[in-house]
């Protein structure tokens, strides 16, 4: 039987830029990011004349939904992202890098525009101190398949 695709998520990356196609700092020492959703909104069409009375619903805007990671950070890291969010006017380009997979060079990856808007640290009393953080995304997201 052949090996089931899928890849583990060692080498996931998060990166921001000041702008689209600038040079990109790396968030160092992510232990778990995750893509944006791809979710859409739901227009309820539904009206006395639907029918066999049942609802009807049509595809409407897109929402770009919030990149989630976590990270160990030290304190000059910590800083720094803290400023990223006291900025709160400011929108940077985001880069989430999937694990490069088997028999490519280049990761797939989703790029957009967003701010950083919730950062929480966790400090539990036997284990690692992580800091948990999301971007907000605004506007379109774009996806591109690694190769």
């Amino acid at each position: 039987m052949a090996r089931a695709p899928g890849e583990i998520g060692y080498g996931a990356s998060l990166s921001y830029s000041a702008t689209e196609g600038g040079s990109y700092t790396e968030v160092a020492y992510l232990t778990d990011v995750k893509p944006p959703p791809l979710t859409k909104t739901r227009v309820d069409t539904y009206n006395h004349d639907s029918p066999d009375r049942t609802k009807e619903k049509r595809p409407g805007a897109r929402d770009p939904g919030e990149i989630e990671a976590k990270a160990l950070l030290d304190a000059d890291q910590l800083e720094t992202l803290y400023a990223l969010e006291a900025d709160d006017r400011t929108e940077r380009w985001w880069k989430v890098a999937l694990p490069v997979a088997d028999g490519h060079t280049l990761p797939s990856r989703w790029v957009g525009k967003g701010f950083l808007a919730d950062i929480m640290e966790t400090t539990p009393l036997d284990d690692k101190t992580e800091v948990d953080f999301k971007i907000v995304m605004s506007g379109k997201c774009t996806y591109t398949k690694g190769s």
